[in-house]
């Protein structure tokens, strides 16, 4: 039973952070929240994680250790995809408090009939650069933790 709890453990705190994740996408990203397709990426993550969990507590009670390992490479994975989120999401949803308050400023004190829609454009991409940075960058280091380990031998001398 003491070889479950690093899974248990597990599953919990990817559920917590599921939850979170979940929570910054509807609450501060209202304008990604709209689409269909982030809400069930909102939703996939962490049920993706919790079936890598179940992979990786399948495979430390059959003693497959390829079972073990492919489940917690994707529990490993899952976390680090949910703190990057966890991370960039409340910024990007700053920059989205940003557009709806300039968007609410020009329509109530300056009077045109035509607004610089790629400026806000731009804006709203640039919401969307640290969620993607941030989940590319984990995604690279999770593949390069996978590598060959590099060793440097060192000769010392001692009197």
């Amino acid at each position: 039973m003491s070889e479950l709890f690093p899974v248990i453990f597990g599953g919990v705190f990817l559920s917590i952070l599921g939850l979170a994740v979940w929570l910054f996408f509807r609450i501060l990203n209202q304008p990604w929240w709209e689409h269909r397709w982030v809400r069930r990426v909102a939703l996939i993550i962490p049920l993706s994680g919790l079936a890598s969990i179940a992979l990786w507590a399948l495979g430390v009670q059959a003693g497959s250790g390829l079972i073990g390992t492919i489940g917690a490479f994707g529990a490993a994975s899952t976390v680090v995809i949910e703190i990057a989120l966890l991370l960039t999401l409340p910024i990007s949803g700053l920059i989205h408090g940003v557009v709806a308050l300039s968007g609410w400023l020009r329509k109530r004190l300056v009077r045109r009939d035509n607004p610089d829609p790629e400026r806000r454009l731009f804006l709203k991409g640039a919401a969307a650069t640290f969620p993607v940075a941030a989940v590319t960058a984990g995604a690279g280091g999770v593949i390069r933790s996978f590598g060959p380990v590099q060793l440097r031998h060192f000769d010392f001398a001692f009197e």
